[in-house]
């Protein structure tokens, strides 16, 4: 009996000591698909689709570049979308950061475009920028704020 016992405890205490140096398994946590979110916002001003650039935005969304602050999407489709979205062409970013989560993301990178007004190129703006995204109940990304900083030709 204490030959069985001894038996036991040492098959218990091998199993103790493979048990303790297993790796947890870990869970994959979903992230945001930020290339995807990037992709969308590059394209959608690249085919001047007014319509798609506003659906990326939350209703109450905060909007801030060098000359306005926007505080809800009424105010970007008027201010913001309503005066470039057609003269908007070849958006092209580079991404500087990113960070996700399951509803958040983050992004900030630098961008240039070309304004385009009758066929003509008038500017090439370039700067940063920064948006951040939060998945809502029905499963959409939606920018909550944005911030962009144009650089001058001197930068």
């Amino acid at each position: 009996m204490k030959k069985m016992k001894k038996i036991l405890f040492g098959i218990l205490a091998i199993g103790l000591l493979f048990s303790c140096n297993q790796k947890p398994t870990e869970t994959e946590v979903p992230k945001a698909p930020i290339d995807s979110l990037i992709t969308n916002w590059q394209n959608t001003w690249n085919n001047n689709d007014s319509i798609g650039i506003c659906n990326m935005f939350a209703p109450d969304v905060v909007l801030i570049d060098d000359e306005l602050i926007i505080i809800n999407s009424k105010e970007l489709a008027d201010k913001w979308v309503g005066p470039y979205y057609k003269i908007v062409k070849n958006l092209q970013t580079e991404k500087l950061q990113e960070w996700s989560s399951t509803d958040r993301a983050g992004y900030t990178g630098k961008y240039e475009l070309d304004i385009v007004i009758n066929d003509s190129v008038i500017g090439h703006p370039h700067g940063i920028f920064t948006a951040n995204w939060v998945k809502t109940d029905m499963g959409e990304w939606k920018v909550t704020t944005a911030n962009m900083n144009a650089f001058s030709d001197n930068q």
